[in-house]
């Protein structure tokens, strides 16, 4: 669901020369356009000058070559191919005016065009870090900045020939080292298969259905990140505290003492592309961004359900490990909240298996754990008509969609076999039923001990 305070018709990521000549030339043309740059101001980051023509730059700008602040003009240019031992000098000298280039600092004539294109209507935002782009339906239909989110029918990518961004929705590959070469900024040492100064990316997948244990296996296999650190953030009350007031759908609920893990059930499973630096921080903002992203338009229809969003996000959880294939969420999501609705326990095994903090179900839950009063196991008679006190792993997609649209009938009892197919029965007699039948198929599913 789109923010409309935050609504425009293009958007413009990065104020270089290509950026802000974009910009204008829309904003020219009659759009509301948001150029965002991540520097102090257009052209910052930039320690080195550079050659501009003056042809194409006279379309844009007629009157440039009296107001802008331009150096000097280049009436000659060499080009030189090189060999190993020898080289070849071209030399080229221009008769006329008409096209000449002229030599320019960036950091100010970036600058002069970005105030140009404030003087023809454009929006610039300064010191923004666009992090991700927002997807709808294979859409690209606006940005995500360290600070706001910005919707746009358009979004124009013109933050460098290495975008991450471009990158980040396929439509530019990673590049190679010895395929690019460097300006000096602040780069001093740049090796000849990738520079030990750069900070390099990766790309690390986090599965759905899996629990915060392994979630923060998979970081510290892939980061220089321990264990202890990732728990300790988990406990941190102040950055706890930071994130409820950023996201949504992060309320004190997280805060709950008999959680075991803050954040469990938030963090959105896909596959993502990090810095082979990023902090744990770095990695719990992108994932929750990306639920953001994924929750946002059904952020309405969450607020306007009798169950708060920490419950539904918690149902979703159990519906992502009970359901037998993707086709039947919505329908076992519809006999949890019958279940709930007339304050019957759930009686779910993943909840204990999560109560007794066991990850393998190879083995079949002990009577004394099925029995035990846990905030978690749903299987307890303390837990009727109650949910687990917090998600029990981080679902995808299908499952939180069917936590919020549940199907309405009037089952109160499900069972998968062993292919995946899901079967619903409305008393506890016609349940007893179909397992029983199951086994005689030979489509139970059998644990060994």
């Amino acid at each position: 669901m789109e923010n409309q305070e935050n609504k425009t018709e293009v958007i413009v990521v990065g104020a270089g020369p290509a950026g802000i000549a974009c910009a204008i030339t829309i904003a020219r043309a009659g759009k509301e356009v948001v150029l965002i740059e991540r520097g102090k101001f257009s052209g910052s980051k930039n320690m080195f000058g550079g050659a501009i023509y003056a042809q194409p730059t006279r379309e844009i700008f007629p009157d440039f070559e009296q107001n802008a602040p331009i150096e000097r003009k280049t009436i000659e240019h060499k080009y030189a191919i090189l060999g190993e031992d020898d080289g070849t000098v071209i030399s080229y000298k221009k008769k006329t005016d008409k096209n000449v280039s002229y030599s320019v600092i960036r950091g100010k004539f970036d600058r002069w065009m970005a105030e140009e294109a404030k003087k023809a209507g454009v929006i610039l935002v300064e010191e923004t870090v666009v992090r991700d782009l927002i997807l709808e339906n294979g859409y690209v239909k606006g940005v995500k900045t360290e600070v706001e989110t910005y919707y746009a029918d358009i979004v124009v990518l013109a933050d460098g020939v290495n975008s991450l961004l471009a990158r980040q929705i396929g439509m530019r590959n990673k590049l190679k080292p010895e395929d690019v070469a460097l300006s000096v900024k602040e780069v001093i040492d740049v090796l000849k298969k990738g520079s030990t100064t750069l900070a390099t990316t990766k790309s690390v997948t986090f599965v759905e259905g899996k629990n915060m244990r392994y979630f923060t296996k998979v970081i510290t296999e892939n980061f220089n990140i321990t264990e202890e650190e990732v728990n300790n953030i988990l406990k941190d009350e102040t950055y706890l505290d930071e994130l409820i007031k950023e996201y949504w759908f992060l309320t004190d609920d997280i805060k709950n003492k008999n959680i075991y893990y803050s954040l469990e059930g938030y963090l959105y499973p896909d596959t993502y592309e990090f810095y082979t630096n990023a902090s744990i921080k770095d990695i719990f903002r992108k994932l929750l961004d990306n639920m953001d992203d994924k929750l946002t338009p059904y952020k309405e229809e969450i607020e306007n359900s009798k169950y708060s969003v920490h419950e539904m996000m918690t149902l979703a959880s159990i519906i992502e490990l009970e359901a037998g294939n993707a086709s039947d969420r919505k329908g076992v999501a519809g006999v949890f909240y019958n279940r709930l609705n007339n304050g019957w326990s759930l009686g779910s095994d993943v909840t204990t298996y999560y109560a007794e903090k066991i990850d393998n179900w190879s083995r079949d839950l002990k009577k004394s754990e099925l029995s035990s009063c846990n905030s978690y196991n749903t299987r307890s008679s303390c837990m009727a008509g109650k949910l687990p006190v917090s998600p029990i792993c981080n679902p995808g997609r299908e499952s939180i969609i069917a936590a919020i649209e549940p199907t309405s009938h009037k089952y109160y009892y499900f069972v998968a076999d062993k292919n995946g197919k899901t079967y619903f029965n409305e008393t506890d007699n016609g349940h007893t039923k179909t397992v029983n039948q199951l086994k005689r198929d030979g489509l139970w599913i059998e644990y060994e001990n």
